[in-house]
């Protein structure tokens, strides 16, 4: 009996062993396959590196493929210089505008026929209660 006990014990102990190996090897399968994707993953998201070099070529591309240049170029002819461009650009523009002042520019005509219909416009005045425009005035003092 003691020898069957003996027998029985080493066979245990070495399917445990061998039990334990093979969760050991599984383990460590199922460790390595989950950093792999893990890399997998970050390398997915990491991408290729931009150099200087790389990213004017890659904007040459673009830029032709979606026409910027040609559009950038008709814009350059079509623009127009705002008027303090005009004054830094033209000093004679200062003098006109100083003649212009000497020689009476400073007087305007106004064609009053284009006002007459003033007196037409419903503004909302008319409107107001005379009670309210009392209060009105008094809470802006406050």
């Amino acid at each position: 009996m003691v020898m069957i006990f003996t027998l029985v014990s080493a066979a245990q102990e070495w399917l445990n062993e061998l039990s334990d190996g093979q969760r050991k090897t599984a383990q460590a399968k199922e460790e390595k396959r989950i950093q792999d994707e893990e890399e997998a993953e970050r390398k997915r998201f990491e991408g290729k590196r931009v150099t200087v070099e790389s990213f004017i070529a890659w904007k040459k591309d673009f830029e032709l493929e979606m026409g910027f240049t040609l559009k950038k170029e008709k814009e350059d002819k079509n623009k127009k210089l705002t008027g303090r461009e005009l004054f830094l650009l033209d000093k004679s523009l200062n003098q006109s505008d100083l003649k212009f002042l000497e020689d009476g520019g400073d007087t305007i005509k106004v064609d009053e026929a284009l006002f007459a219909d003033d007196e037409e416009l419903d503004l909302g005045i008319d409107d107001l209660d005379i009670d309210n425009l009392n209060e009105l005035q008094n809470d802006d003092s406050i």
